[in-house]
């Protein structure tokens, strides 16, 4: 978590909901969201300096 408890959170709160929206057949694009938002979260933790 490397200290970044509120942008964790969102980030997990967003990409979760994105892939669980993604799951349905209606909102199946909302998985390109989900994807951008995990590869988001990656890069934003490797990039922390604390």
């Amino acid at each position: 978590m490397q200290g970044r408890i509120l942008a964790a959170l969102l980030f997990f709160l967003l990409t979760g909901a994105c892939y669980a929206l993604g799951a349905t057949v209606i909102l199946v694009f909302m998985w390109l969201p989900g994807v951008l938002l995990h590869i988001w979260s990656i890069v934003d933790a490797a990039r922390f300096r604390s």
